[in-house]
């Protein structure tokens, strides 16, 4: 059994929390880790993190961070993340259309057009991980 921990600069998201098949988005691609995985730690990019606690599995919006495993622990220390459960979809589709929006404006820098469209990226990842949990539970 792994124990989980889930902590963003405001807050404790998951404390040790008992869980199997975990889902992380790593840097270069989503990350699948088992009881017995080897220790490593590895960068962490915008993405949904999942697991399965008991008979219940739980969803997370995950922007940036890093993740160690070590021995059956696993940390993830994200720049910001959210429960799929108390995500605002109405304040999720106000941040989409705002990035879209400044993503249209002209004479934007290759700096302001990546950070605009990190803002889509984890705005559509809220949309979709908070209507599918609304969807299924």
């Amino acid at each position: 059994m792994l124990k989980v921990t889930l902590v963003t600069p405001e807050k404790k998201l998951v404390t040790n929390q008992e869980a199997t098949d975990l889902l992380v988005p790593g840097y270069e691609g989503q990350l699948n880790i088992l009881e017995g995985h080897a220790d490593f730690m590895t960068i962490l990019n915008t993405g949904a993190l999942s697991f399965k606690a008991g008979e219940k599995e739980r969803h997370f919006s995950v922007h940036w961070g890093y993740c160690e495993v070590s021995d059956d622990s696993v940390t993830i220390l994200a720049e910001a993340a959210e429960d799929a459960a108390n995500i605002d979809i109405e304040r999720a589709e106000a941040a989409y259309s705002k990035a879209q929006e400044k993503l249209e404006e002209a004479g934007l820098t290759v700096a302001d057009i990546e950070k605009y469209q990190r803002k889509l990226q984890r705005a559509d990842l809220r949309i979709t991980l908070a209507r599918n949990y609304r969807e299924n539970n």
